[in-house]
């Protein structure tokens, strides 16, 4: 009989100094990378992928849904954030958590996700220069950081904040025949309107604050495009612990301002975000209703970390099938490592951690805008999506199953007096973010649900909650 061995097993037979006396920051890179060499990097995955192999056929998946494929990658990622040594707060004298963080970066295990070479897509690089109206505080926690921008724009060099605008080849066929541009490609792919009458998706990306751009997620805006029939601009931020709050939710401000700079219309942008950019948009909807500014004519959240100081049972029985990890007494905790890097953790941190602009979950969501949210069944942020979305309807004046949005409404209409139409999925065995390995059939069907949402908002007569609630494979709370 083969003996059954856990990933965690794997990873622990690559830690050549398991028994020494590590630092910090030797116990922080063999727990995420436990190979030291190109060679035993190649022989470590070559092994890990041989034994999920074995296991898959000896003894099922981990969960009945799960495919060999999936199997495999659930397992691949997993090495990567399953403890060998427990880090506390005891470790932080020897814990260089900036070293640790570049080294993870250089060698991320969804590194692999990235393609430049993606079939179907089109894409522009390019960056919004902090300069002029975008160095203006808009309230008292972005003075320092509104002062620092100003200061590098009145030296030349501008600080810059990253962004794409995705496409795919059919879309740029449509809007040539439509438009006339004469197979002007670089009009397409700037950050401007089209045409006056156009919607956008924006993407902001996850990555728990501290990794990720918007490179790394070109097939899943490659995806939102085909599917939404619109173009997809999507943006990037500062990471964490490099810079910690708020300096992301004031890029992501400095974004919003940007967008409307060059002409587009808030309710005709529907915003995709997905984990930490889940949470980064909902932060940026609740500073926009503080100013009195307009806000988005839709809403698309997947796994979304509403709660910084993850809870809930989910995280424990769903702890041995996610790949994700949440021990906030570890000193590498992203919320942590997001707020106060190398700090030990304490109680007025935590409570600090409940303000709406770093854990959306705790805001007013009285005239949000429709909302779509999409979690897996066995990812450990299950208890709190549950509890985001209950929070949410618990704002409703209208029933979502009565609310009819028209395609005619007003702006006003629809930030100021709307009530919001939340329409949750949680799709059966799958973890967090797996819209993300779009060959498996879950993620396909949920990222058709985007489209169908998206289209309902922008392109129909009529948006009927009921419809987009009709989910036929998937579970709605």
């Amino acid at each position: 009989m083969i003996e059954q061995q856990t990933p965690e097993q794997d990873s622990q037979e690559f830690a050549a100094c398991e028994k020494q006396k590590l630092t910090g920051t030797e116990k922080a890179i063999l727990n995420f990378n436990p190979h030291t060499s190109k060679i035993s990097f190649a022989l470590f995955y070559a092994q890990l992928i041989s034994r999920s192999v074995i296991r898959y056929y000896a003894y099922g998946p981990d969960l009945p849904s799960w495919n060999l494929k999936g199997q495999i990658l659930m397992d691949i990622l997993r090495v990567g954030t399953h403890e060998q040594y427990k880090l506390t707060d005891d470790d932080l004298s020897t814990l260089d958590i900036y070293a640790y963080m570049r080294i993870r970066r250089q060698d991320d295990s969804l590194s692999f996700i990235i393609n430049d070479d993606i079939k179907g897509l089109v894409v522009s690089e390019n960056c919004i220069e902090v300069v002029n109206d975008l160095t203006i505080s808009p309230l008292p926690l972005f003075d320092g950081l509104c002062k620092y921008d100003a200061k590098l724009s009145e030296s030349g060099s501008p600080r810059t904040v990253q962004y794409e605008v995705t496409s795919t080849p059919d879309l740029v066929k449509e809007i040539e025949e439509e438009l006339g541009l004469d197979h002007d490609f670089d009009s397409i792919l700037e950050a401007r309107p089209l045409h006056d009458q156009e919607y956008i998706v924006w993407h902001i990306h996850g990555g728990a604050y501290l990794t990720g751009s918007p490179r790394v997620y070109r097939q899943l805006k490659r995806n939102l495009s085909i599917v939404t029939g619109l173009r997809v601009f999507g943006s990037g931020y500062r990471l964490a612990p490099e810079s910690k709050y708020p300096a992301q939710l004031h890029d992501a401000y400095i974004t919003y301002q940007f967008l409307l700079n060059q002409g587009f219309d808030p309710s005709r942008i529907v915003i995709v975000g997905d984990s930490a950019g889940a949470n980064l948009a909902l932060a940026l909807i609740h500073l926009l209703r503080m100013l009195k500014l307009p806000t988005f004519r839709g809403l698309v959240f997947l796994s979304p970390w509403a709660k910084l100081f993850a809870d809930g049972d989910s995280i424990s029985y769903n702890a041995s099938y996610d790949f994700l990890k949440m021990d906030k007494e570890n000193p590498l905790y992203p919320a942590r490592l997001y707020l106060d890097p190398g700090m030990p953790l304490t109680e007025e941190l935590l409570e600090r951690s409940k303000d709406k602009l770093i854990s959306p979950i705790y805001g007013d969501f009285t005239g949000f805008p429709p909302m779509l949210v999409q979690y897996g069944d066995c990812e450990i942020l299950k208890s709190n999506i549950v509890e985001f979305v209950e929070r949410v309807r618990l704002c409703q004046k209208v029933s979502a199953n009565k609310a009819i949005v028209t395609r005619n409404s007003r702006y006003s209409r629809l930030t100021s007096n709307y009530e919001p139409l939340v329409t949750c999925e949680g799709y059966k065995d799958m973890p967090h973010m797996f819209q993300m390995v779009d060959h498996i059939d879950p993620a396909k069907e949920a990222i058709a649900k985007i489209g169908q949402f998206v289209k309902n908002l922008t392109n129909q007569d009529f948006y009927d909650a009921s419809d987009a609630s009709d989910a036929s494979d998937s579970r709605s709370i």
